[in-house]
């Protein structure tokens, strides 16, 4: 009750220490530092922000929180492709293969090419297009295309439609 009273006052710093207190089990914790970012954002991101951190250390598989603070932190975190593929590796089915993609997008980002094809790879095995996209944009930039020429030329020499056979040969 003295945390909110404190929020109330606007004394924030006070209401975060109050808080901390008060929630003792993780789960109430992780609520009321959810709670408190929520009160404290219009008037102090930063205090907000960190409150998130601590909200999300406290459940650190939840996606929806984890999204909530890299979107209130002012700084990327630096583990986000690591955190998605993480997390993918507990998940399955199209929640695995985004999860993935996300991770590949978030290595290219960080300029890590062999940690994007990594993730990539691993989501075309789920049989994506999208997924395969991703591999084949990896595969390139990397520059290991063994498996994408032998996978063109064996596309080319067994289709019969001459525009397809030009087509995997111009990609070659």
């Amino acid at each position: 009750m003295s945390a909110l009273l404190a929020l109330v006052a606007r004394d924030l710093r006070v209401a975060a220490r109050r808080s901390a207190e008060w929630a003792q089990p993780p789960m109430f914790y992780v609520l009321a530092s959810l709670l408190f970012a929520l009160g404290a954002a219009p008037r102090d991101p930063a205090l907000a922000t960190e409150r998130l951190r601590e909200a999300h250390l406290g459940r650190p598989g939840d996606v929806a929180l984890r999204e909530f603070f890299e979107r209130m932190s002012p700084q990327t975190p630096e583990d986000r492709a690591a955190w998605r593929e993480g997390r993918a590796s507990q998940a399955t089915g199209s929640a695995r293969v985004l999860l993935l993609l996300e991770a590949a997008h978030e290595n290219e980002r960080a300029g890590d090419e062999d940690g994007a094809l990594r993730c990539a790879e691993a989501a075309a095995a789920g049989d994506v297009s999208f997924a395969r996209v991703a591999r084949e944009r990896a595969e390139l930039r990397t520059g290991r295309v063994a498996r994408l020429a032998d996978d063109l030329f064996a596309e080319a020499k067994n289709t019969e439609d001459p525009r397809l056979r030009r087509e995997a040969f111009e990609r070659c």
